[in-house]
């Protein structure tokens, strides 16, 4: 890759950046955002706090910039690299983001819900939402009262997509479909049971095809997870009655994965979840076991 055109391109965004800003300003400006892009060490949140919010979106875009072309010229094995840097640099700068912006996520509903549903938020709050939505960031809502700022759902997909090896493209495309959705909160799903066999089969599918992936731990953590939720739901959406008995949207479920996936591994734990006659933890126990000897700890 053409390192020194790239570096130079990087330096000369952020200083047209740093040139919007008024000569008054202009030192302390730069300062902040080098500091900003600087995610080799945690910064106290009294410092954060004190950041403009665009002295934080400013070097995500600059960065988003820089490997966007970086990514023109790199070979798939390189750009597995770029997205695995990129990744990691922006959890850091929205942990920062949320620090800043602490008080509109602790009152998020305050400002966007009233009474009869949504309003719209005073205009500096307003200002700062268009602000993230230009570089491809949002409020989110996680549930439970919770609210963060996140990327856009296929937003990883999108970038990488047509530059990263075969695995990672698969697991980015599985991210950002799962994403588009809100999945669960309050110990409950927020899905139906066959958008959760969806999950199943798209990451058992996964882990057979690409057992060597990066990101094989992750999707065999993945699997187990929403295997337990196929079979045996949550606490607030449970698969089965408290006498253990499944519901017959359930039953009905579990057929239609298996005449679908009749080779499925979770085609075979439908067929003894519903043969089985025992106790929910029984079950649990066969169930756990079996997966176990499929996919391995």
């Amino acid at each position: 890759m053409k390192t020194n055109h790239i570096l130079l391109l990087a330096a000369l965004t952020l200083l047209a950046s740093c040139k919007k800003d008024s000569a008054s300003d202009g030192a302390s400006h730069t300062v902040a955002v080098e500091e900003a892009r600087d995610t080799t060490a945690p910064e106290p949140e009294i410092i954060i706090r004190t950041y403009e919010l665009k002295q934080l979106v400013d070097p995500f875009t600059a960065e988003k910039k820089l490997v966007e072309l970086q990514l023109k010229s790199a070979s798939p094995e390189e750009a597995n690299k770029l997205y695995d840097s990129f990744f990691e640099s922006n959890k850091k700068l929205l942990s920062k983001m949320m620090a800043k912006e602490q008080n509109i996520l602790d009152n998020f509903y305050s400002y966007f819900y009233g009474e009869k549903g949504p309003v719209s938020p005073p205009d500096s709050i307003q200002r700062k939402v268009v602000q993230l939505k230009n570089a491809g960031l949002e409020f989110c809502e996680q549930g439970e009262g919770y609210v963060d700022i996140c990327l856009g759902h296929d937003f990883y997909y999108n970038m990488f997509k047509k530059y990263v090896t075969d695995d990672y493209k698969e697991y980015l495309r599985i991210k950002a479909d799962e994403d588009k959705v809100f999945y669960s909160a309050d110990a409950g799903l927020h899905v139906t049971f066959k958008e959760v066999s969806d999950r199943v089969l798209n990451w058992e599918n996964f882990i057979a095809k690409y057992p060597k992936s990066k990101f094989i731990s992750e999707a065999k953590e993945d699997y187990r997870i929403y295997l337990d939720d196929y079979f045996f739901g949550q606490d607030n959406t449970p698969a089965h009655d408290d006498s253990g008995k499944y519901y017959e949207e359930n039953v009905t479920e579990y057929h239609r994965y298996i005449a679908k996936n009749p080779n499925s591994f979770a085609a075979k734990l439908a067929r003894i979840a519903l043969e089985h006659t025992g106790s929910v933890d029984k079950l649990i126990k066969i169930i756990r076991t079996e997966h176990q000897k499929y996919i391995g700890k």
